[in-house]
């Protein structure tokens, strides 16, 4: 019995390991395809509106299965001891989440309105922003975003409804804006927490992460 035991483990492993490149090369795969269909609409260039839908349903597909994969593999290889990064991911995230359709749509933020501005002007073909307020990577990843949510309006649309109680098209649109932002902050706890467990160890590194979600919540 031993025998066969030590020969199944590999197996197992491998299955898995497996698994895990395949989700990885499709979102890598659907990720290129996604911005190149993106930039192909907004350049001028006309092809299938269900190929860009079924593309980035596709990502967004393998998006999830990358993340369900990397808490899988934190569990199985700490248990418990691993589920403290996916914890503090997830704290971070909700905790920007929070009154994120708060005055939504309602222009009272300036730079609320400079994203958007720049994010639609790309999108309808100016791909070279003439704004150097802010650095023009938000812009495309804003236009990017609102180039996907034009794919599902209607499905957007109602989970932004039931999610954060907004019901206008302008509203959407700044919810996934603000969802965007909230995304990209909530991901800083990934290097504060690698640097802070190397730097001091585990307990420190789960302060730490901690930490930066509550402060950038608040903020």
């Amino acid at each position: 019995m031993p025998p066969i035991e030590a020969e199944s483990q590999p197996l197992g492993s491998l299955k898995r390991s497996r698994l895990g490149v395949l989700i990885l090369g499709t979102l890598l795969v659907s990720s290129f395809a996604v911005v190149a269909l993106w930039l192909l609409d907004i350049s001028g260039n006309a092809h299938p509106n269900v190929l860009s839908r079924l593309v980035a349903l596709v990502w967004m597909l393998s998006l999830l299965a990358f993340s369900v994969d990397c808490v899988v593999r934190c569990w199985r290889t700490q248990r418990w001891r691993g589920m403290v990064l996916p914890a503090l991911l997830l704290l971070s995230f909700v905790v920007r989440l929070i009154g994120i359709g708060w005055e939504a749509g309602e222009g009272y933020y300036r730079d609320e309105g400079i994203y958007h501005q720049a994010a639609q002007n790309i999108n309808a073909g100016q791909l070279l922003p003439e704004s150097f307020i802010y650095g023009h990577l938000l812009y495309y990843l804003a236009a990017l975003a609102l180039w996907i949510q034009s794919l599902f309006p209607s499905q957007v649309s109602t989970v932004a409804q039931a999610v954060f109680g907004v019901e206008t098209e302008a509203q959407v649109m700044f919810v996934v804006l603000r969802s965007l932002s909230a995304t990209l902050g909530a991901l800083t706890t990934l290097p504060v927490y690698l640097i802070a467990r190397r730097l001091a160890g585990r307990l420190a590194g789960t302060l730490e992460g901690y930490a930066e979600g509550e402060g950038e919540g608040k903020g």
